[in-house]
C-alpha cells in the first residue's frame, strides 16, 4: 500500500518530473517483486502471525 500510494502523494503535493517518473518505476518495481505474496493476501492463505503477548496478564 505505501509503494503504490509514494507517487500519488509526490503528484498532490506539486512533485513533478523525473523524480515522479522514479517514484512510479520504483513502485511498479515493489509490486512486481512482491506479485505472488500479493496474490496470497488478497486469496487468503497468506501467513498472518499470531498475536504473541510478551508480558504475562495480570490476574486480579
Amino acid at each position: 500500500c505505501a509503494a503504490l500510494s509514494l507517487p500519488l502523494i509526490y503528484w498532490l503535493m506539486g512533485g513533478g518530473g523525473p523524480a515522479l517518473w522514479i517514484c512510479l518505476l520504483s513502485s511498479a518495481l515493489v509490486v512486481w517483486m512482491h506479485r505472488s505474496n500479493l496474490q496470497r493476501v488478497w486469496a487468503g492463505t497468506e501467513y498472518c502471525f499470531e498475536r504473541v503477548r510478551l508480558l504475562p496478564r495480570k490476574r486480579g
